[in-house]
């Protein structure tokens, strides 16, 4: 019996849906629900020791796993090439019905006393189901 529902939940095509993605900058003010997670996609090159990092995330918003950094190719099957710039995701959930912002800065993480080179906001409103 397990066996079938493993079947039936497989080819009926039952897997989660993909999260909300969102390439900032945007204007755009992502509206979830609780418990919905969504992407944040940041173009950047860490090739420059340059890396977005997340420096306010509201209360009721947490972030998942860890940021995960593309380098993708300009045509498929073509090698990755140095210094070619990529996107850095993160995904995050609303945990609360809440709204606020999140804020980005891409910096180098050894430059302590210098402004980053860049900064973004994603502007989010979060409700329950």
């Amino acid at each position: 019996m397990l066996y079938l529902m493993a079947w039936c939940w497989a080819i009926l095509g039952a897997t989660e849906p993909a999260p909300l993605r969102v390439v900032l900058p945007s204007d755009q003010v992502v509206k979830v629900t609780t418990g919905e997670t969504f992407e944040v996609v940041l173009e950047g090159n860490i090739t420059t020791g340059y890396a977005w990092s997340v420096t306010h995330l509201p209360k009721g918003l947490v972030q998942v796993g860890e940021v995960k950094y593309l380098n993708p190719t300009a045509t498929p099957g073509e090698p990755r090439r140095v210094g070619r710039g990529g996107q850095f995701v993160f995904t995050f959930q609303a945990k609360l019905a809440t709204q606020g912002a999140v804020k980005f800065a891409y910096a180098r993480p050894w430059e302590k006393d210098v402004p980053p080179a860049a900064t973004a906001v994603l502007n989010f409103i979060s409700s329950e189901k």
